[in-house]
C-alpha cells in the first residue's frame, strides 16, 4: 500500500469520524493481505497520515 492510498484512507476515515460525529475515538487501520499462500491481518498496519 503506497503513502497516496495511506492518505486517502486516512482522510475517507477523519471525514466519516467528523460526518458521525465521532471525535472523542483514535484512528487505527488494519490491513488484510491475500495471497496463494493465505491471508495475512496487519494490525494497526499505518497511523493516521492527516494528524502525524
Amino acid at each position: 500500500m503506497d503513502s497516496r492510498k495511506r492518505r486517502k484512507l486516512s482522510k475517507l476515515a477523519r471525514f466519516y469520524m467528523l460526518e458521525n460525529g465521532i471525535t472523542d475515538k483514535d484512528v487505527r487501520f488494519d490491513v488484510v493481505e491475500v495471497s496463494r499462500e493465505g491471508i495475512n491481518l496487519i494490525k494497526n498496519a499505518f497511523p493516521d497520515e492527516n494528524t502525524a
